[in-house]
């Protein structure tokens, strides 16, 4: 799994974190649930195994897929 926190701007609070999931031959995973760990926060990837979660505060996230 691929990710990264994205925070724009000194003065904004909050982030987004995106990335794919792919498999272990590299193939992208479509419709793969994605929850920041202890949280009800998440999303799912895209036809292109993609994701994005919007509004979160910058730090260190467990996900979970």
């Amino acid at each position: 799994m691929v990710f990264g926190i994205s925070t724009p701007g000194i003065a904004q609070q909050t982030g987004s974190l995106e990335g794919k999931v792919t498999n272990a031959a590299d193939e992208l995973l479509p419709g793969v649930n994605i929850i920041i760990e202890g949280t009800t926060t998440g999303a799912s990837t895209s036809a292109e195994g993609r994701f994005r979660i919007s509004g979160i505060e910058p730090g260190e996230y467990i996900l979970i897929a």
